[in-house]
């Protein structure tokens, strides 16, 4: 078995990654061409893996079976308890190596990178007396220090 061998005769053509089985560098192939196979029958939202389009398929389902213990909170798909669950437990698994923020979910860790590098999509939240508006724009995270050190006015405008 090449698993247990180490050999890995399967190259992919665009970055040279290399895997012990055709399927696997099929798989990956498609991150290269962009290649989405599969299809849900439901909403059309397309796929590179089967497996993915399994999981996606339970979000169509009327049903949440799986229940959170401690709060009863509940969910359609196994792995969205488990990361709630997570939060419970206080467990931050994913850590930034820049400033040691830590993240719930990898989705919120990928999400704080972007800030590092200034593409991030800032979600300002404004709090007011009846409800929370969301504010949606693009802003480096120097200027969002600014604007939270007080550094920038507002305009009475």
């Amino acid at each position: 078995m090449r698993s247990h061998t180490g050999e890995k005769p399967f190259e992919c053509v665009y970055c040279k990654a290399r895997f012990t089985e055709k399927k696997s560098l099929v798989v990956h192939t498609r991150k290269h061409t962009g290649e989405r196979p599969y299809e849900c029958e439901t909403c059309g939202k397309r796929f590179a893996q089967a497996g993915i389009l399994a999981t996606h398929r339970t979000l169509h389902l009327p049903d949440k079976p799986h229940e959170c213990d401690t709060c009863g909170k509940t969910f359609r798909q196994k792995g969205q308890l488990r990361v709630h669950q997570q939060r419970h437990q206080g467990l931050r698994k994913f850590e930034c190596e820049q400033c040691r923020a830590k993240f719930f979910s990898k989705g919120e860790y990928e999400r704080h990178l972007k800030s590092h590098s200034g593409e991030s999509n800032v979600n300002l939240r404004v709090y007011g007396a009846r409800s929370t508006l969301s504010v949606f724009c693009r802003i480096d995270s120097v200027h969002l220090r600014y604007m939270l050190e007080g550094v920038y006015e507002t305009s009475g405008a």
